[in-house]
């Protein structure tokens, strides 16, 4: 008799956001929420590079902190509107500072 295997259920994996691999990684990461795409976590990496504390970034609309040229919130729009995801990646930055 075959036992019969349950399909798996599509659920969205969330990290850990305090995982101590999201916190001393090298390169800038935020996980953000929503239409307006606020911003939930950020590691110091992206404290650095946006020069500002978590506190001060934490809960407010992601577009806050980006140049108005930046490409990066058309992106997030278009992965909040087909759920596929994709990633963003830039050369410059206005006001780098180093680590």
């Amino acid at each position: 008799m075959r036992r019969r295997v349950q399909p798996l259920r599509a659920e969205p994996i969330l990290a850990d956001l305090s995982s101590p691999y999201l916190e001393h990684a090298p390169l800038p990461m935020a996980t953000v929420e929503g239409a307006t795409h606020l911003v939930r976590y950020i590691n110091p990496a992206f404290c650095r590079l946006v020069d500002k504390a978590e506190d001060d970034v934490v809960g407010k609309p992601f577009c806050e902190l980006l140049p108005e040229t930046d490409d990066c919130l058309a992106l997030l729009d278009r992965v909040y509107h087909t759920g596929k995801s994709a990633s963003h990646t830039a050369r410059e930055h206005a006001n780098p500072v180093p680590s």
